[in-house]
């Protein structure tokens, strides 16, 4: 809670605290994911703009993963391909595009481990190819970009995530502007904000609308575009 609330302090202080109870009592399991959400903050915050305590700290939480597989226990090492996927994906996040070879390898890594795990991790894959997409793009990469954002866009679809699906189609959307493809991008931006609505959140839903009437402004489509203001003002 206090994360997402950016209190900073305070999030740092109850996760060391929780650390501190999880290697009293010898559970690697809550360590490493205590390890990997202190990561997490670290990013969220803007405390670490070289990234090298992020990647500690992924380190750390690497190594409690490890212990753990090492049990021999098939649960346990389930849960240990798990993590080991999420802090492929993790260093990824914090390599960005300054180290494009190093994070393109890391998400390849997480995405091989999960689409071992099966069905239950095809979130997982979707939003690693969505990640990946938008770093693809951020990168000048339109093709690949292209391809795993509607790879991902499908697997969303079929999990029912309309949230995620929205932003595929955003992020596909903003692809095809960057491309000079600025007429061609509106039904994207258009078909965001109807897929956002289907999620039935008015309030998450209103940001595709706005950026669907940004676009209408730039294609000089002005009283739709009005009327979207409109309504979104009357939400409020």
């Amino acid at each position: 809670i206090h994360r997402h609330k950016r209190n900073a302090d305070q999030a740092r202080g109850f996760l060391n605290s929780a650390r501190d109870c999880a290697r009293s009592e010898g559970d690697k399991c809550d360590e490493r994911w205590i390890l990997l959400t202190l990561s997490a903050l670290d990013q969220t915050q803007g405390t670490d703009p070289e990234g090298g305590s992020r990647l500690d700290l992924i380190r750390q939480a690497y190594d409690c993963f490890s212990a753990v597989y090492t049990s021999g226990a098939e649960e346990n090492q389930r849960q240990a391909r798990d993590g080991f996927a999420a802090c492929h994906s993790w260093r990824a996040e914090v390599y960005d595009h300054t180290r494009l070879d190093d994070a393109m390898a890391e998400y390849a890594r997480a995405l091989e481990l999960y689409r071992g795990m099966g069905e239950d991790s095809e979130w997982d894959v979707a939003d690693t190819l969505f990640r990946r997409g938008e770093l693809h793009a951020r990168s000048d990469d339109p093709v690949l970009a292209g391809k795993d954002l509607v790879a991902a866009f499908d697997l969303f679809t079929e999990r029912g995530d309309h949230y995620m699906r929205a932003k595929c189609a955003l992020a596909i959307a903003e692809l095809l502007d960057r491309q000079g493809r600025r007429v061609e991008s509106r039904k994207y931006f258009k078909g965001a904000a109807l897929i956002a609505t289907v999620q039935n959140n008015p309030k998450r839903a209103a940001w595709f609308w706005f950026r669907y009437a940004g676009k209408l402004g730039e294609l000089r489509e002005f009283e739709e575009a009005n009327a979207i203001y409109q309504t979104l003002l009357a939400e409020g």
